[in-house]
């Protein structure tokens, strides 16, 4: 029987987030020794940086090949854990990436749809 390889990604620090919760539950299942549950799990911290950020998913995905992918962030004004049911073709940000760079308004794939 295969074992299920999944990858689970969070993020570094950005903004008035001086500890990402995302970032700390990565490293939490990165120290499992042997997987988890019976599952071979890869894990990475992503940076905060557009112009980064999706190069090193796209890496990620390619050299892994993971049957499945749960990709975590925060929502600084949420109050609890929240599914997205929508992912937004989207770049809009209230405050600038790691990098100095704010995008608002600008889509991720010109030739996608609006949501997935």
């Amino acid at each position: 029987m295969k074992t299920a390889k999944v990858l689970l990604t969070g993020f570094e620090p950005f903004g008035d987030v001086a500890e990402n919760p995302s970032q700390q539950i990565v490293a939490h299942f990165a120290d499992a020794e042997n997987g988890v549950n019976g599952l071979e799990l890869v894990t990475a911290v992503l940076p905060v940086v557009y112009d980064l950020a999706g190069g090193r998913l796209k890496a990620l995905l390619a050299e892994y090949q993971p049957d499945a992918v749960l990709l975590l962030g925060v929502a600084a004004r949420r109050e609890g854990i929240h599914l997205e049911r929508v992912a937004l073709n989207l770049m809009d940000a209230p405050i600038a990436d790691n990098a100095g760079l704010l995008r608002k308004g600008q889509r991720i794939d010109g030739r996608g749809p609006a949501a997935y």
